[in-house]
């Protein structure tokens, strides 16, 4: 991530160019010019530019971020280390960190917060996600996964997520249109212009599957990790972005703060299913590879 070019990633350029302009401004400049528009971000580019002001140099260490706070997460994790890795890659969640570079470091940070969010760290896990949300406004909807944790109502949580978007599918887009507005301003409202219309990607499908997956397993996975049931009441707020994001392409960014869990329950599950034999999981990692090849990256 750090090697790529400027041309790499469709909003890469952008970030490329504010460097460079965040470089030559002071800290005083810097908060008039984006007032009211997360200028943490640029304080930020500006503090690295005085080690470096080379714009690669700042791709570094956004890729760092990203890095250091998904390895935390997964170092974490009971599920298949390399499988949780490849499903970073292969759900292009990796390739969307590499363009969106304001929301990536705040994907970093949230990673990281996830793991503090027991009762022992739940307030320093609080602290970095509205850390992370001022780099990118969205992350304070992390916020959501304490409730989510906390509430032990498995069936009610996770129907209502899923009713919620099925329900945004039923009104025309009206709740999407409604959180992009409340998120995003008027970032994105030629996007709400638009007629809605429903259109299940492929990562989209993949989520769903591989959700249900899981969910059928509750027997199996429970026992050996006992922070299932948590982990799904948070998932099924990432269906519900999921779904909410298939008639707001912008929406369905909110989805990475959420599904991030999904990968290492499915690779623990693919782990108790294989524990004789590696062709099962060396099946499931080929099947990823080839759709995200085929398919294509995703983030320009």
């Amino acid at each position: 991530a750090a090697l790529r070019s400027w041309t790499v990633g469709s909003d890469t350029w952008n970030y490329y160019a504010d460097f460079c302009v965040d470089s030559g401004l002071s800290y005083a400049e810097i908060l008039i010019r984006y007032e009211g528009r997360e200028p943490l971000f640029h304080l930020f580019s500006h503090a690295v530019s005085l080690i470096s002001n080379n714009p690669q140099f700042f791709m570094a260490v956004v890729s760092a971020i990203v890095a250091i706070g998904f390895s935390v997460f997964a170092y974490k994790q009971k599920g298949n280390l390399l499988l949780i890795y490849g499903l970073f890659v292969t759900f292009r969640i990796f390739s969307f960190t590499c363009t969106g570079l304001r929301q990536a470091i705040a994907m970093g940070i949230i990673f990281f917060a996830y793991t503090l969010l027991d009762r022992k760290n739940l307030k320093y896990g609080i602290l970095l996600i509205v850390l992370a949300s001022l780099f990118h406004t969205s992350a304070i909807l992390a916020l959501l996964m304490i409730p989510l944790k906390m509430i032990n109502k498995n069936g009610l949580v996770i129907t209502s997520c899923i009713l919620i978007g099925i329900l945004n599918i039923a009104l025309g887009g009206a709740i999407a249109s409604f959180v992009s507005e409340f998120l995003f301003v008027d970032r994105f409202s030629g996007y709400l212009e638009k007629d809605f219309a429903f259109t299940a990607s492929s990562t989209f499908i993949l989520y769903v599957l591989m959700f249900a997956l899981v969910l059928y397993a509750h027997k199996t996975i429970a026992r050996v990790d006992n922070n299932y049931w948590p982990t799904m009441r948070i998932l099924s707020a990432a269906i519900m972005f999921s779904l909410l994001g298939q008639a707001l392409p912008n929406l369905f960014r909110l989805t990475y703060y959420f599904i991030f869990p999904l990968f290492a329950l499915f690779g623990l599950w693919v782990d108790l299913r294989s524990k004789k034999s590696k062709i099962f999981p060396v099946t499931i990692f080929l099947i990823l590879a080839l759709q995200y090849i085929i398919l294509g990256t995703g983030g320009g």
